[in-house]
């Protein structure tokens, strides 16, 4: 055994090895061998071999103080003085002894190769400029950046991703496995519980210049907005009096549910055969209950509505969008609690031509309840931006109780009564 392997063997001794680990990390955060380090708890053959190098008694001690300059000291008084301890660390530890700063230093330049690989790779597509995003907004893109610890798996999702963006359906919707099997031949490479399919959704907020969506129902407007269809056939909202349109050929389905007075489900599998949708009066009532719905439809077979049903399901929205773009006049009433104002707010905050129907404190007072809402549901109030909704939201967190939209329904039949003779 030569002098260089006795030396290895010598570190490579049980007793070392958090010894030289600590000097490792120690070397690393000062870019220099100098400082202490700590073995807290040491065991016996950790005691007896630092104990013997370092010239010290450890004996009895719970915790080790060692100066990194005295360790470097004794290496250079033992036959193994040739050898630089930072060789020794690389060796014994198998990996290499860098500085924070080189170490940031090569982390920064294999990232760089890894966007400047994928810019090149989708040069003058929009793929390409996302990338850039992703350089010039570090924090906009946390979810990427954390990832840098297997670049190779990170790089060839992304590349997945840039595919995906090139290639969205243009013409016809694509459902979202079969999407993914056209980019990669595995079908739930893109679904949400997977890191690229989350990356996907990253990257059709860039291109379509929106926030990430919070929720499963604003994640499907993103991909149906993008080409990709999801939950197309549980996805639904039910819908009177109105027609619908594929180019100029009218949707015989709708025309005749309008024709035989009859309320219709939709789902997303049936809007996606759609493109245009009118009402024949100007105006749809959209309203938050199913009994109300009901009560409506029942009191006019043919009045133009449609039943949002809590939180707006994409369906919905896609009616409301559809309707919103033939200036439809569009008219909300929902419940008089903290969660039908905030459908009512979001609502307002997405189409221009919604305006609300029977929603304000004289109505409110009609539909009250003895029904209490929880102080944390009242606090979700102070979000209420719309000024309209902003005067109810206080008249409600005033009483603290709930009103119900059932309880005005000949209110809501009288405004639709009006309406006919404007």
């Amino acid at each position: 055994m030569d002098i260089y392997e006795e030396c290895l063997a010598y570190f490579r001794q049980k007793g070392f090895r958090r010894a030289l680990e600590g000097i490792y990390e120690k070397y690393y955060s000062l870019s220099r061998l100098g400082g202490n380090i700590y073995i807290d708890d040491p065991l016996p053959e950790e005691r007896d071999v630092l104990s013997r190098f370092l010239r010290q008694d450890f004996s009895g001690q719970d915790r080790i103080k060692i100066s990194l300059r005295d360790f470097e000291k004794k290496l250079k008084d033992t036959k193994f003085e040739d050898f630089d301890l930072i060789d020794i660390l690389e060796a014994i530890l198998n990996k290499k002894a860098l500085t924070q700063k080189e170490a940031a230093d090569i982390e920064n330049k294999e990232r760089q190769n890894l966007f400047q690989g994928l810019i090149d790779d989708f040069s003058g597509t929009i793929a390409a400029d996302f990338i850039q995003d992703i350089i010039k907004n570090p924090q906009e893109y946390k979810m990427i950046y954390v990832r840098m610890n297997d670049k190779i798996k990170l790089k060839k999702e992304l590349f997945n991703v840039c595919k995906a963006l090139i290639s969205l359906p243009k013409e016809h919707r694509l459902r979202l496995p079969v999407f993914a099997a056209n980019i990669t031949t595995d079908p739930h490479y893109f679904d949400y519980g997977n890191d690229a399919g989350r990356l996907l959704i990253k990257a059709l907020s860039y291109i379509n210049k929106c926030t990430y969506p919070s929720n499963a129902e604003e994640r499907s407007e993103l991909l149906y907005d993008s080409g990709i269809l999801i939950d197309e056939v549980s996805n639904q909202v039910l819908v009177n009096g109105l027609l619908a349109y594929n180019g100029e050929i009218e949707n015989s389905i709708w025309s005749a549910a309008l024709i035989q007075k009859e309320p219709m489900a939709v789902t997303l599998y049936n809007l996606n055969k759609v493109d245009r949708i009118i009402s024949p009066r100007g105006y749809l009532m959209a309203v938050e209950n199913p009994s109300v719905f009901s009560a409506l439809t029942e009191y006019d077979p043919e009045l133009p509505c449609i039943c949002v049903n809590g939180q707006p399901k994409l369906a919905v929205l896609i009616v409301l969008k559809l309707l919103n773009k033939s200036e439809c006049s569009i008219y909300y009433s929902g419940d008089f609690d903290p969660e039908g104002l905030l459908i009512a707010e979001r609502l307002l905050s997405k189409f221009n031509r919604i305006k609300l129907c029977c929603m304000d404190i004289k109505r409110y007072k009609m539909a009250l309840s003895n029904k209490k809402i929880e102080e944390k549901r009242l606090k979700s109030l102070d979000n209420i931006q719309n000024p309209d909704l902003k005067i109810l939201a206080r008249e409600i967190e005033i009483r603290g109780f709930a009103g119900y939209q059932e309880k005005v329904i000949s209110e809501i039949v009288e405004f639709i009564e009006s309406i006919g003779t404007r």
